[in-house]
């Protein structure tokens, strides 16, 4: 019989995929946040911060340090020296938009957050679209979980030059903004649901409005790590599992040198932008964004080849 092991959860039955567990894995991590959310606010402001960077530093670099794996199984001949060299010249290309102008460079880094989620998001529910419509989707997802929550980061927004300090104190605008932003990203999801059929599948949608409710109720940094660390993360890492025919345990270990790396780069960013006084938010968009670019690169066509069902997952 096959046991596998979920935060508190046990699942003991040749009944359960691996993509089912996944999914319980993220229904009970975001019900656990959102029980703190309503039943302990200072609970959950305490360990908000170290649950983000514990997911991040862990499962989210994991599903992106195995990007040689992945490039790897399309391009055999491609040595790990010629894939970093490529790697590192594309996130310094981002660093220095970031130095050139903030603000472009974070609407870039949207742009591929929302084309990677839409994509990533795509490929879990083995659908597959007009890029158009993964486009529109990616952006509704991003737009809803970032933009849906731009209260909760007026100082950011401030110090990305994207507003005034009065606007930034302005709760009432802020809240009109974080309501369109809402109703415009729920108009984008919808049409590519409609558009691209993904209304026909009953439990693609369920778990579809499970991500919308958890992040809409949750604040930003618990809703930032539910979706990323314990649904795009997790589900990247099952799908790049099947793609290379390893054990987890093997992707781990395969994942470590570059994982190690990531980790040591973090904190050695953390202190040079504290020496800035920018915030942890701002540290992880820069960082992140970094990334972003070069990953979403070497998915695109592993992700590809699962929304037209070409790999099992």
């Amino acid at each position: 019989m096959n046991i596998t092991i979920v935060p508190a959860l046990v699942v003991a039955s040749p009944r359960f995929e691996t993509k089912t567990i996944l999914n319980i894995c993220f229904l009970f991590v975001g019900l656990t946040q959102l029980i703190i959310h309503f039943l302990d606010p200072a609970l959950e402001q305490l360990i908000a911060y170290p649950v983000l960077f514990g997911v991040v530093l862990t499962i989210g670099l994991i599903h992106g340090c195995l990007d040689f794996e992945i490039e790897v199984q399309r391009k055999p001949s491609v040595t790990q020296r010629q894939f970093g060299i490529k790697y590192l010249l594309l996130m310094g290309a981002v660093a220095v938009v970031w130095l050139v102008s903030a603000q472009v460079a974070l609407l870039f880094f949207l742009v591929c957050t929302a084309w990677h989620f839409g994509e990533t998001d795509f490929s879990v529910f083995r659908q597959d679209a007009h890029p158009v419509l993964i486009m529109l989707y990616g952006i509704g997802i991003t737009g809803w979980l970032i933009g849906g929550h731009l209260a909760d980061q007026p100082t950011n927004l401030q110090a990305l030059g994207f507003v005034s300090a009065q606007q930034a104190a302005d709760p009432f605008l802020m809240a009109n903004i974080v309501g369109l932003t809402r109703v415009a990203s729920i108009g984008l999801i919808v049409v590519a649901i409609l558009l691209s059929g993904l209304y026909r599948s009953p439990i693609n949608l369920l778990m579809l409005g499970s991500i919308l409710l958890l992040t809409w109720l949750l604040p930003f940094m618990p809703a930032f790590t539910v979706y990323f660390g314990f649904w795009h993360s997790l589900h990247t890492i099952q799908l790049i599992k099947a793609e290379i025919n390893l054990t987890l345990k093997a992707l781990i270990i395969r994942a470590m040198p570059n994982l190690l790396i990531c980790i040591g780069a973090t904190f050695v960013l953390m202190a040079a932008f504290a020496l800035l006084d920018l915030s942890v938010e701002m540290v992880l968009i820069v960082f992140v964004s970094a990334l972003t670019l070069p990953h979403a690169a070497t998915m695109h066509g592993l992700l590809l080849r699962y929304r037209k069902g070409t790999i099992a997952a």
